[in-house]
């Protein structure tokens, strides 16, 4: 989230006293999900998992005027659309949390969304820190909908600060990584740090801030991953438990199991039978959830057929309005929603 968007999220807030709190990933700040002429457009490229736009700077500016984009004053000739052209903020606008809230609830509700492309979970929900302006405190009725990300990114507070992002995000792979310093941070934590424990412990202790932050302000909670299947009480046990079975203390395996009860299961939901953002659109796409012989990643540098997926691998704008249709039926079932 940028600070220029508080003054319209204040103004919003101030008339529905509802705030529905997005935290999470790329999935949940809607990378890709650009309006679908701009996504036409010749000259889309794939950098390091995002798309970019490599055209002229006469272009961009040509762009930017009929698409209603924000100019930045040191536009360059360099590909980067997103910085040149604000095309973040057009992502934020036709992400499902918007959707939701602006067309399928009709304005009843605020959308803040505070997902970030890159965002591990550790990020994510120290996000709901980070934007006292907004004094969600005040805010009568709050829905937090927490997209969690992949359980191996590792993130922490920038050395510097940044209007948007700021935090640095690590993932244990780094033998494709190609600035210096990176490769050698994120080796560091590969070799260093980085365990299936580590994973899920962190996840744990993640899930507890937030669901302390919850209680003290009042909101109810929705857990519901991007992408990672790997967010259920079997996997986490078994992880915790193959550690601790190392060890000859018979009280360590029941003290993982009393942390493991840290995450929120009760507020774990499926959507459309389905447990993650990505294979609710398979199954749209495919008529069925079969992760063994398919990907999402299959389709980055060229999106899915039907245009559910983008180019980047991540949902479309047509993807999130899909989404956002499933979740609301389902949020509605579970009687989260007062639409009253």
């Amino acid at each position: 989230m940028f600070t220029k968007q508080y003054k319209n999220l204040k103004r919003s807030l101030k008339k529905t006293d509802r705030a529905i709190i997005g935290i999470g990933c790329s999935f949940m700040q809607g990378q890709g999900a650009i309006d679908e002429e701009l996504e036409r457009l010749d000259g889309w490229v794939i950098e390091q998992g995002r798309m970019v736009l490599d055209v002229s700077l006469e272009k961009k500016k040509e762009l930017a005027i009929k698409h209603d984009l924000p100019m930045t004053e040191t536009m360059t000739e360099a590909n980067d659309l997103e910085v040149d052209l604000g095309v973040s903020e057009q992502e934020y606008k036709n992400s499902f949390l918007n959707v939701l809230c602006d067309d399928l609830l009709e304005g009843s509700w605020t959308p803040i969304n505070f997902g970030m492309r890159g965002n591990g979970n550790r990020a994510s929900i120290k996000q709901l820190y980070y934007h006292p302006e907004l004094e969600l405190e005040k805010v009568k009725e709050k829905i937090v909908i927490y997209c969690p990300s992949g359980v191996e990114r590792f993130d922490f507070a920038l050395p510097k600060l940044s209007d948007h992002f700021g935090f640095v995000t690590m993932w244990p792979h780094y033998k494709s990584v190609s600035e210096k310093n990176r490769k050698m941070l994120w080796e560091g934590y590969a070799k260093t740090i980085w365990s299936d424990y580590h994973e899920v412990i962190e996840q744990l202790f993640n899930a507890a801030e937030l669901v302390t932050w919850c209680k003290l302000n009042n909101a109810k909670l929705v857990v519901f991953p991007g992408f990672d299947t790997r967010y259920n009480k079997k996997y986490f046990f078994d992880i915790l438990f193959a550690e601790s079975s190392k060890f000859n203390n018979v009280r360590l395996p029941h003290k993982m199991n009393l942390i493991i009860e840290n995450f929120p299961w009760k507020d774990v939901i499926t959507v459309d039978k389905c447990d993650t953002v990505i294979d609710v659109l398979q199954k749209k796409i495919r008529g069925k959830v079969d992760r063994r012989n398919w990907n999402y990643w299959d389709y980055l540098g060229k999106g899915s057929p039907d245009g559910l997926i983008t180019r980047c691998a991540h949902p479309s704008k047509s993807g999130h309005r899909y989404f956002a249709g499933k979740l609301h039926e389902e949020l509605l079932k579970r009687g989260i929603l007062n639409v009253g």
